[in-house]
């Protein structure tokens, strides 16, 4: 599995305030390219290298609090896109379908499972396999994330319960013991400012979005990869023309397409694939009518949407977006 390198960053700024900035990590240990590109934002590691380092900082460090002190030192502004997405979040499930994705991709180690109960969701964290010392840091870590992220994004007032195994009485007031990783909070009310985002930002988040979430899968060096991303980039949401992405490669679209079609793919599959998806990340956003999907994904008649729709998942957007 491979971990977005930006979260390792968090606990090495924390080392180094900490340390007033001298490095004391074992740069050895360290890849040379590490260094240099921690802070691009799609840098990728080994979960080996992850836990690795993070057990240096622990040693260094000594504090058997440290997942609570770096997840509340962690400016938000950091984890980038996620943060500016989630602010574009019209429900708490929409919020955290975001979320749940970007771990997945992101902090593969971590697992999030979300449910829903008599008006209280409850969210359970854990990681399978991994050293409970390290696991206990990470997990804590994530929960603090989440937490801060809830608030900003509420009303004031909301209760919070953080649950861990390891709870003692030096744990912030939000916390109490459980068996596990948990957060429970009620059905919020988010703040009308945040509702009331012009929809624009989203059409534009979402395809950069999907991009990130593209660009960090780095065992896929397929040329249909680096399409998607490409095309993507060039979304707002519609998709470009083939023409347009081929210009990009500095190739003609005859060979453009040759090109795919030895990885048994065409332009017109990938962004079938890619409106899929876009489609889908749209429908949850309740500030959009299925109509305004279709328009924003460049269909010139709403049937045209409807047909692809039905297409790709069997039923229509209505149904879906009632189950969502």
């Amino acid at each position: 599995m491979q971990i977005l390198a930006v979260h390792l960053q968090a606990f090495i700024n924390y080392l180094s305030i900490r340390q007033h900035g001298k490095n004391l990590l074992d740069n050895d240990r360290l890849p040379t390219s590490l260094s240099t590109h921690l802070h691009d934002g799609h840098t990728v590691i080994s979960t080996d290298l992850f836990y690795d380092i993070l057990d240096q900082v622990r040693l260094q460090l000594q504090d058997e609090y440290l997942g609570l002190r770096v997840g509340s030192f962690l400016n938000l502004n950091a984890l980038g896109l996620i943060y500016q997405i989630s602010l574009q979040a019209t429900s708490v499930e929409e919020g955290l379908y975001y979320l749940r994705n970007f771990v997945d991709a992101t902090l593969p180690i971590v697992q999030l499972d979300s449910r829903l109960s008599q008006g209280r969701y409850t969210i359970q964290l854990s990681i399978k396999d991994g050293p409970n010392h390290l696991s206990q840091i990470v997990l804590e870590c994530v929960q603090t994330i989440i937490m801060k992220e809830l608030r900003m994004m509420c009303v004031e007032g909301i209760e919070i319960q953080a649950r861990s195994p390891y709870y003692d009485s030096h744990y912030p007031e939000d916390f109490t013991y459980g068996k596990h990783h948990e957060i429970e909070f009620e059905n919020i009310v988010l703040k009308s400012t945040i509702r009331s985002y012009r929809k624009h930002c989203l059409d534009y988040l979402v395809p950069q979005y999907l991009q990130f979430i593209e660009r960090i899968k780095m065992d896929d060096e397929t040329f249909a990869n680096k399409v998607k991303i490409a095309a993507l980039n060039l979304a707002t949401p519609a998709l470009p023309k083939l023409e347009q992405v081929a210009e990009n490669f500095n190739l003609s679209p005859r060979t453009f397409q040759r090109i795919l079609a030895k990885e048994q793919l065409s332009f017109r599959m990938l962004t079938d694939s890619l409106n899929k998806e876009l489609a889908l990340l749209l429908l949850r956003h309740d500030g959009y009518a299925i109509a305004d999907i279709g328009y924003l994904l460049g269909y010139a008649e709403p049937a045209s949407f409807l047909h692809s729709f039905k297409k790709w998942y069997g039923q229509a957007p209505g149904a879906i977006k009632r189950q969502l």
